[in-house]
């Protein structure tokens, strides 16, 4: 750790004051916790179980034909803290997807290939209308 007003090296393991500047530090620690809860009504009334292998066999394949459908979502409940791990989290895997992204569609100009050639036939379209209607019969 790294005293934010002097820049000394701090020991991490303990809280205390800087040995240069004296400002007061506290180790800081991130936890995130991962729960999850799976609720089903249906067989008689609703049934929390903890996790998806805890479900029974039946309701299983129903559980997850229902959650492979276009109305399937994931809920996330957060507090503040928590809303921004998961905000740091998709900014991350943003990055991976735009790095991914140029390798795989090389695009000059911003335009990709079939753009490209969209752009050629157009252009070739143009001047053959041009040499046509500028000869002079």
């Amino acid at each position: 750790m790294v005293c934010p007003r002097c820049r000394a090296i701090l020991d991490q393991e303990l809280s205390g004051t800087c040995p240069n500047c004296g400002m007061p530090y506290a180790r800081t620690t991130t936890v995130v916790m991962k729960t999850s809860a799976v609720l089903i009504a249906a067989d008689g009334g609703p049934h929390v179980y903890p996790s998806v292998a805890d479900v029974p066999t039946s309701l299983r394949r129903a559980l997850q034909e229902s959650t492979n459908g276009a109305n399937a979502a994931t809920i996330l409940i957060a507090d503040r803290r928590g809303k921004e791990e998961i905000a740091r989290a998709l900014e991350r895997i943003g990055e991976s997807e735009d790095a991914s992204a140029s390798v795989v569609g090389r695009r000059w100009l911003g335009l990709s290939w079939r753009n490209w050639i969209a752009v050629a036939i157009g252009f070739a379209t143009g001047v053959a209308a041009w040499l046509l209607l500028s000869h002079h019969w």
